[in-house]
């Protein structure tokens, strides 16, 4: 599961957000819970104009 979240924030920092994205919404599945995973996927769906999954994760 820690290896999705690295992942993520290596792709978001690189520029990669659809596979940031992928890999934070992996994550979540592992761990619904996952406060961290939530915030990033929601700055990321942010990004990418997607504010209608924005709002349910904030």
């Amino acid at each position: 599961m820690n290896e999705l979240i690295f992942q993520g924030a290596d792709y978001h920092y690189k520029g990669n957000l659809v596979e940031a994205i992928n890999r934070f919404e992996q994550a979540i599945k592992f761990d619904p819970g996952n406060e961290y995973a939530h915030n990033q996927l929601g700055i990321l769906y942010g990004k990418k104009g997607r504010f209608d999954k924005v709002f349910c994760l904030f």
